[in-house]
């Protein structure tokens, strides 16, 4: 609309109509000639006065480019463009123009991999959930990670990708499955991790026995699948090392008849979850 004064803007809106229209080359020769009068992309440019557009040349010859075949310049380009200005548009084609040319060129023939940095393996906990992290990598680019089956999206691929993912948890074993994905759809081997959630207290089996004069006998077991850590009789804590069955045979002295005396006992696991009475 208006004259064409041969401004960046005049060129910038130009390109962007021969792009509705498909007409690329003459679409990338205008992108061109903006860069030349004004070279990086932005939200809000001022044109003149109070007026602003969003200018992304960058952006937009990449795209010229893509659809051109062009492949190695449209990522040369929407890489500079998203060097001063974000957007989901330029991350997209710059995902089409990465796997173009690497579908172009044969370079990626190895599948990307996935690592688990926590939690670690034969992990027991009680908790209500886990945080799962770890790193996903391949040799050019990582599109997607996925968790238990379900597609985690990156907008931009990556070479590496760091994560750490919340999973809720029930009794018993959890099972959680990750696997990652290349922007040409290559799957790295599953990593399946079993998390075994207790959240019960030791059992406990005891039996006051009378002994001589006012000796008391405290016989027993205490038994936790996570181990034993702790166990406090009459308030002394028993010496015990972190296994899943300890015996019990110890003395007290008692008030008044044995015959009728009473222990108050404290199992704990290695967990936390304990057991009192």
């Amino acid at each position: 609309e208006g004259l064409f004064k041969s401004q960046w803007t005049d060129y910038y809106q130009r390109g962007v109509s021969y792009s509705e229209g498909e007409f690329w080359e003459d679409a990338a020769a205008d992108f061109d000639r903006a860069l030349q009068k004004r070279k990086d992309d932005q939200r809000r440019a001022r044109t003149y006065g109070m007026h602003f557009i969003d200018y992304f040349p960058n952006r937009e010859l990449g795209i010229a480019y893509f659809h051109q075949g062009r492949f190695q310049e449209a990522i040369k380009a929407l890489e500079a463009s998203l060097k001063t200005a974000d957007s989901a548009r330029a991350k997209f084609y710059l995902n089409k123009a990465r796997s173009a040319w690497l579908n172009e060129t044969n370079l990626d023939t190895l599948p990307p991999a996935i690592t688990v940095t926590y939690p670690p393996a034969g992990y027991r906990t009680n908790g209500l959930s886990v945080s799962v992290s770890g790193t996903a990598r391949d040799d050019f680019f990582i599109s997607n990670i996925s968790f238990n089956g379900k597609p985690t999206r990156l907008e931009l691929a990556r070479q590496e990708v760091s994560f750490t993912e919340e999973f809720p948890l029930q009794e018993g074993k959890n099972v959680i499955t990750l696997q990652s994905e290349d922007i040409l759809g290559k799957t790295s081997a599953p990593i399946t991790l079993q998390i075994q959630v207790d959240r019960n207290g030791p059992l406990v089996f005891l039996e006051v026995l009378p002994g001589s004069g006012s000796v008391c006998k405290v016989a027993g077991a205490a038994y936790d699948t996570s181990g034993i850590t702790k166990i406090i009789l009459n308030g002394r804590e028993i010496a015990c090392e972190e296994q899943q069955m300890v015996m019990l045979n110890e003395s007290f002295s008692s008030r008044g008849n044995p015959a009728e005396a009473f222990v108050s006992y404290e199992a704990v696991d290695t967990l936390g979850n304990a057991t009192r009475g």
